[in-house]
């Protein structure tokens, strides 16, 4: 969605005191949401748009490489760098994380000087998104506008997504969820934004509507 200067970082862990204190950490200068939990970390990748995650390894239920390769599988959402904050950087663990797409790690106990030079190193050295990573950030973003009934973020995304010629079945969709948005029929649009994710249907045409 569209949004303020401050970037978001995602911090999941599920030790409440290590969740205070990266909080303490970040909060003068970014966005912070928590999660104890992989589950309530999914729950805030559907609802918020996020620019980094800080993933603890050990966790119960799913640990983070298992959470990982979740996100690796999800489109819409696997273009957001994974810094792993662990005291278990063992080099397996290490080799693991990063064949599975981390952007580095964070040895606990936390170091604030490390932490926030870890994080300015990521965006730092961020790749730009390739034009289907583009796409897939703004439907995330749109699907996020229209669950929060953000009619401004919602129109301004819509007409975004026009921009750019796909295929005769995707642009039929993508129509959709444009008239759907400044119908404000956002359940309508959520389910066609969901459908296009699902299908991974995008074969981008960089030829302008």
């Amino acid at each position: 969605m569209i949004k303020n200067n401050k970037k978001t970082i995602l911090v999941i862990d599920d030790d409440i005191p290590t969740l205070t204190i990266i909080r303490k950490i970040l909060e003068n200068n970014y966005e912070v949401c928590l999660a104890k939990s992989a589950s309530v970390a999914w729950n805030i990748l559907n609802n918020t748009s996020v620019d980094l995650i800080l993933l603890d390894v050990e966790m119960p239920m799913l640990s983070g490489l298992d959470f990982m390769n979740y996100l690796k599988n999800k489109p819409d959402i696997n273009y957001i760098p994974v810094v792993f904050v662990t005291s278990h950087a063992t080099q397996d663990i290490i080799k693991k994380a990063m064949v599975s797409g981390a952007k580095g790690f964070i040895v606990k106990p936390v170091s604030s000087e490390v932490m926030l030079e870890k994080i300015r190193s990521v965006f730092n050295m961020a790749a730009p998104l390739t034009e289907r990573e583009k796409m897939f950030k703004t439907l995330h973003f749109l699907d996020v506008a229209c669950k929060n009934k953000k009619r401004e973020d919602a129109e301004k995304l819509a007409v975004e997504i026009k921009k750019i010629r796909y295929n005769v079945g995707t642009d039929e969709i993508l129509a959709t969820v444009h008239k759907e948005v400044f119908y404000q029929n956002y359940s309508g649009a959520i389910e066609k934004i969901d459908e296009l994710i699902k299908c991974n249907l995008f074969d981008v045409n960089k030829e302008a509507r």
